[in-house]
């Protein structure tokens, strides 16, 4: 798991704001990659943060590592990501999101709300990439923002098989709507 945190367990990360940050993961695939959080589980909150000016990547793009400006990974137990901004860019082959790149499924429930993204995804497949989630199994994704570029990414990637995957709850905007 790389990011300032690795992994947090039962953990609440608030108020912090990191700027000018490069996390670039190396070899070996199935990592948990972040600015912020590598890793979340067992009922943890990240809440009020922001990622600001930073790049966070996986350097072989073949593998299947997690990636997040916020969190690479949130494991499915009743874990928060609220009230958080990033203005990353995000580049790798899949799982990539502009917030958090999967968010499992099964357990109780998590959860990615009154958040937004004005960064850039550069992704290296075909699917699992979006602004706010990459990768997410019907949890609840409430009161979400991006800024809408013309470049085909959406609000929320792979939805456990949903036949709609953007998801009503998160909203393309533009520059002045962003500003509002």
């Amino acid at each position: 798991d790389r990011a300032l945190f690795g992994w947090i367990d039962n953990g609440r990360i608030e108020n912090l704001r990191l700027e000018n940050v490069y996390v670039e993961a190396g070899e070996g695939g199935n990592e948990h990659i972040g600015a912020l959080c590598g890793k979340m589980e067992n009922h943890s909150t990240i809440s009020h943060c922001a990622v600001v000016n930073c790049t966070v990547k996986a350097v072989d793009v073949n593998d299947g590592d997690e990636i997040g400006a916020i969190c690479g990974y949130m494991k499915n137990d009743c874990n928060d990501i609220l009230y958080c901004y990033s203005d990353a860019t995000i580049e790798g082959r899949s799982q990539l999101g502009g917030i958090v790149g999967k968010v499992e499924k099964g357990g109780d429930g998590s959860s990615v709300q009154h958040c937004y993204f004005t960064g850039k995804i550069i992704h290296h497949d075909d699917e699992y990439y979006a602004s706010i989630a990459g990768e997410r199994y019907s949890q609840k994704l409430n009161n979400n923002f991006y800024l809408y570029r013309d470049d085909g990414v959406r609000g929320t990637g792979w939805d456990g098989g949903s036949s709609d995957p953007r998801g009503d709850e998160i909203a393309a905007c533009t520059d002045e709507q962003m500003k509002q």
